[in-house]
């Protein structure tokens, strides 16, 4: 996105508003679409910039944007497969990762570090964390990040402060990859501050069949109407989540939905992997309730 305001004329000091405005929608700070009124290097003009996140790009449009030049210019940009947007968005990734590794080094700790489990998630490393994901309008580097935050955390405080900030990421559009590492990293770090975040999100059937994945992070969490939560998800979920759905009724031991359970020891799915899978989580689970 820089690169194309670059070449469409705008000044540096509107590109870094602009880039300031992306990294906050990308990281749930301000709603997406976002506009802008910006200068134009060439002239003593201004151009209005719209940017809204979608699930795999972001959608830029200037009103300026019927010039020949610039449709030449959406065009160049508008193919993340081509070769040489290519070159410049791995090298965007990789000059990132090198500055969070310089960020972490402040506590002692860099990316390896912390995947090898060689230095814990602090509160401050944490802080790191979150502070740089806020700050990038990389993908890649937020989905990195994310993947850190499901790494083992021992610090209670530190568990609270990234479940928080994952459930606030949750809804942003995004690849649903992004979003199964969020759910991951949720199921790590369950902890009953998150309860009532993940039970909104468990019950929003836009999540399709990572719903199932925030069921089981809220049976971790220990929320009080967890298995309440569950259930609804478990009524109006797809396969996917219905089998999540029924394994963390059962990981909660949830006896006052054992006949709802037991339903499911004769479902029936379009799909006979679905059913057999279904089925047997049902019967497992009634074990243990």
């Amino acid at each position: 996105m820089p690169a194309l305001l670059l070449e469409a004329g705008l000044s540096a000091a509107s590109i870094h508003e602009c880039r300031v405005m992306l990294a906050d929608m990308l990281s749930a700070k301000r709603p997406s679409p976002g506009a802008k009124d910006c200068d134009v290097s060439s002239a003593a003009t201004r151009c209005h910039v719209t940017l809204e996140v979608l699930w795999d790009a972001v959608n830029v449009t200037l009103d300026r944007g019927n010039a020949p030049a610039l449709q030449a210019v959406f065009a160049k940009y508008s193919n993340a497969f081509e070769p040489g947007v290519q070159d410049m968005l791995k090298a965007a990734t990789s000059l990132g990762l090198r500055e969070l590794d310089a960020a972490l080094s402040a506590e002692t700790s860099s990316i390896d570090a912390l995947r090898r489990g060689t230095h814990m998630i602090t509160s401050a490393v944490a802080k790191i964390l979150i502070d740089f994901y806020e700050s990038s309008t990389d993908r890649v580097i937020h989905e990195e990040i994310a993947g850190m935050m499901a790494l083992q955390v021992t610090n209670k405080a530190a568990r609270a402060m990234l479940g928080q900030f994952l459930i606030a990421q949750f809804p942003v559009p995004a690849k649903r990859t992004h979003r199964f590492v969020l759910c991951q990293a949720l199921l790590k770090l369950a902890e009953p501050e998150l309860g009532d975040g993940l039970a909104k999100l468990a019950r929003d059937t836009q999540f399709a069949s990572l719903r199932g994945r925030l069921c089981e992070a809220l049976a971790k969490c220990k929320h009080p109407n967890a298995a309440e939560h569950i259930a609804a998800a478990l009524k109006d979920g797809d396969d996917e989540t219905k089998l999540c759905a029924i394994e963390a009724l059962g990981e909660l031991k949830a006896a006052a939905y054992k006949e709802t359970v037991r339903g499911y020891t004769s479902y029936q799915s379009s799909d006979k992997e679905w059913t057999r899978a279904i089925k047997k989580a049902a019967e497992k689970a009634l074990k243990r309730m």
